[in-house]
């Protein structure tokens, strides 16, 4: 985990100091933090505050960085100048609109400070705010009413605070006035919020009488800077409030790469596929060759039956045609009439029989009407319908 280290106003604050290491002005703090570190490891995360970063809310559109440099540069030119750091808090929607709080330099000097660092074998991981910073400490304030976080030395406050409807705010004094204005802030969020809880963050424990005389004392804890530079905030790195640029992910050497092995991908895949068109053209090869062989068995063998496949030829010639059975079936069921009942129905290559009765109270027509229904197709009656007494019949006949 990287060591946290605070540089706020013209002092360096470090997790294994009690003491802040002062600096004459920004050129300086590089070598003052250089001489002061103990330890070999130099991996470290910011949070940055010099006099000339102001944090402050603002209404803005919701989009990206590019968006809302168009929107902002003109009312805060820092966001159109690439000496100058910038970034901002989540954007949250605000009544018809949205709103962030923009955290940019007045004047130039985190990369100059990030250079000369790196000179002196530190690895930043990232930079932060230090509004951002106190708003990620981890902390056991409720979540039922506003929060106040503010860190106190002996000539600078700095403020974070937000409430349960979404409103943000950020201030830092570095007046003479700056307790004054803490205590009246506070004042008027816990008389207005019973749910309101504060977090102080003190520099060091001669801060303590100053602010004894601070209203509701239940709802406020105190935590010492040192000791919040050893918490844990959780801040992603591709956080919007990032003053550290974060590494481009398609930088040149990494497109190279990719295209590199993207182009050795293909080669393998099209080696691959040129390997396996081969194999399946050899295998095509070999059954057709297959196919061959059979073919020529299969003609030989059908030449040797030629003459077989004659005779059978000449008898299929003069095979008497097959009776229409199928044929005689279907119009004898669609033609008989419901006063007629079939008992049988005898076929022969030549001939047909049929047996049945008559209701005796069907008219002499319906019989003959039915045998004329019947048709001359390819068979033939014997003669007319006939019944006796009884209303027993026999129909007749040969197909043609």
């Amino acid at each position: 985990m990287p060591n946290t280290v605070m540089l706020w106003g013209n002092r360096w604050w470090l997790p294994h100091r009690s003491s802040p290491v002062v600096f004459a002005d920004l050129s300086a703090a590089a070598d003052a933090l250089a001489a002061a570190w103990s330890g070999d490891d130099r991996t470290i995360r910011l949070v940055f505050q010099p006099n000339a970063l102001e944090s402050t809310l603002v209404s803005c559109p919701h989009g990206n960085r590019a968006t809302l440099t168009l929107a902002l540069a003109e009312q805060h030119p820092a966001l159109g100048d690439p000496r100058r750091a910038w970034s901002h808090e989540p954007i949250l929607p605000a009544g018809d609109g949205f709103t962030t709080l923009l955290h940019y330099e007045t004047e130039p000097g985190l990369f100059d400070l990030i250079a000369r660092l790196q000179e002196r074998g530190f690895i930043l991981t990232a930079v932060w705010p230090m509004v951002t910073w106190l708003n990620a400490l981890p902390t056991d304030l409720a979540e039922s009413g506003s929060t106040t976080i503010a860190a106190i030395a002996d000539d600078r406050v700095c403020l974070y605070c937000d409430s349960i409807d979404g409103s943000r705010g950020a201030f830092i004094w570095n007046d003479p006035q700056r307790l004054q204005r803490l205590e009246a802030f506070i004042k008027q969020r816990v008389e207005t919020d019973r749910g309101s809880r504060v977090l102080l963050v003190i520099a060091d424990e001669t801060i303590l009488p100053s602010i004894a005389s601070l209203p509701c004392s239940d709802r406020v804890q105190i935590l010492a800077l040192v000791d919040a530079l050893h918490s844990l905030a959780s801040l992603p790195v591709r956080h919007p409030a990032q003053l550290l640029a974060v590494p481009a992910r398609w930088t040149a050497p990494r497109v190279m790469v990719a295209a590199s092995v993207a182009l050795l991908l293909a080669s393998t895949a099209l080696g691959a596929r040129l390997a396996y068109d081969y194999s399946v053209m050899r295998a095509d090869a070999t059954a057709l060759q297959r196919q061959t062989q059979a073919l020529r068995t299969e003609v030989a063998r059908l030449g040797a039956n030629a003459a077989e496949i004659a005779d059978l030829r000449a008898t299929l010639a003069t095979a008497q045609p097959t009776p229409p059975v199928t044929a005689f079936a279907r119009k004898l069921s669609a033609t008989i009439p419901s006063e007629i009942v079939l008992r049988s129905l005898r076929l022969t290559p030549e001939s047909f029989t049929g047996t049945g009765w008559i209701s005796p109270r069907a008219s002499p027509a319906t019989g003959q009407g039915w045998t004329a229904r019947l048709g001359a197709k390819p068979w033939q009656l014997s003669g007319p319908f006939e019944a006796d007494s009884t209303g027993a019949f026999r129909l007749t006949g040969s197909w043609r």
